[in-house]
């Protein structure tokens, strides 16, 4: 209910209906006004601007440039028309592509191989979780899947099919799980870091942020690395739990940082990218990218790549 019309074409709606529960709809963001208002008072007048859902006010191209054009192989497909489009990301191990399913449950295909022009997809396995929505990208670790969902918990199950177990948060889990060893570390929207073993899902330790925690943690040199919406980038100890450092940065970002060498790198939601010392946490760079970055850098020893959702790179 606003008092005055809000025209906007950044609105992010992440559904969440599955058997166990009648909702249809969970969260609604809504981005805007973008042009300070003034759309509200006169009519939409530019034949361009496309609406997109999860999208941003940036104008599709008419024509795609010649470094995205090809020959398109399709491998066949499958439709989920039982439940809301799929919003977690994938994972690739052992030639198995991992997914989310809305219904509560992870699939997976079979990556084609050798001829792909004539390959075409196979069902692979499938894990049930028997709850709400899986909304973080699984992680393949020891024989088993680990992923988060919206029912406020983060999931084990085994390669074989068999439910292993759940740790339960005080929020939903965005924060795709990190494995390392013997141990597990991902965020809830509760504001706490996590660290779980990863044979039992008992607790070894938990660390309170301010915000939300809804990027996946780094882990280099014995440090976890974590930014949370309370404008802070976390360093703390992977085996005490305590805090090493932390440094500003723009408020409810939720993207992952990255990690090579002694810098950790991170795009805030400010639109600004940082390097930070490792060991100090001393910011030793910044950048205005411009827009939000919401993902993490791609970090090689030539340079570190950085994208903003308004599609500045």
């Amino acid at each position: 209910h606003f008092p005055e019309p809000v025209f906007t074409d950044v609105l992010k709606i992440i559904p969440g209906f599955y058997p166990a529960h009648t909702d249809s709809m969970t969260e609604i963001e809504a981005y805007g006004p973008l042009d300070g208002g003034k759309l509200a008072k006169q009519p939409p007048t530019d034949p361009d601007a496309v609406p997109m859902l999860l999208g941003t006010p940036a104008r599709v191209m008419t024509h795609l440039p010649s470094d995205l054009t090809g020959t398109w192989h399709e491998f066949g497909g499958f439709r989920n028309d039982r439940y809301p489009p799929f919003s977690s990301g994938a994972t690739v191990v052992d030639g198995n592509f991992s997914f989310g399913d809305p219904g509560g449950s992870i699939r997976s295909l079979f990556v084609p191989k050798g001829n792909v022009k004539n390959a075409r997809l196979q069902a692979g396995p499938q894990w049930v979780l028997a709850t709400a929505t899986p909304i973080t990208t699984p992680a393949r670790h020891a024989g088993r899947l680990l992923v988060g969902s919206a029912d406020y918990k983060l999931h084990a199950v085994a390669d074989n099919g068999t439910y292993l177990w759940s740790f339960a948060t005080g929020g939903r889990v965005y924060s795709s799980p990190l494995p390392d060893g013997d141990d597990v570390f991902f965020g809830s929207d509760d504001g706490r870091l996590y660290k779980v073993d990863v044979d039992s899902g008992i607790l070894i330790w938990e660390f309170a942020t301010g915000g939300k925690i809804r990027g996946a943690p780094a882990l280099a040199k014995g440090r976890v690395f974590v930014s949370s919406w309370d404008g802070f980038l976390y360093a703390i100890e992977a085996e005490s739990g305590r805090l090493a450092w932390k440094s500003a940065i723009g408020k409810f970002t939720r993207a992952t940082p990255a990690v090579l060498g002694s810098r950790v790198f991170l795009g805030d939601e400010a639109g600004v990218i940082h390097a930070f010392d490792t060991g100090t946490g001393k910011e030793l760079w910044k950048q205005p990218l411009g827009g939000y970055v919401s993902t993490g850098p791609v970090v090689t020893p030539d340079g570190v790549a950085f994208a903003s959702e308004q599609g500045d790179l």
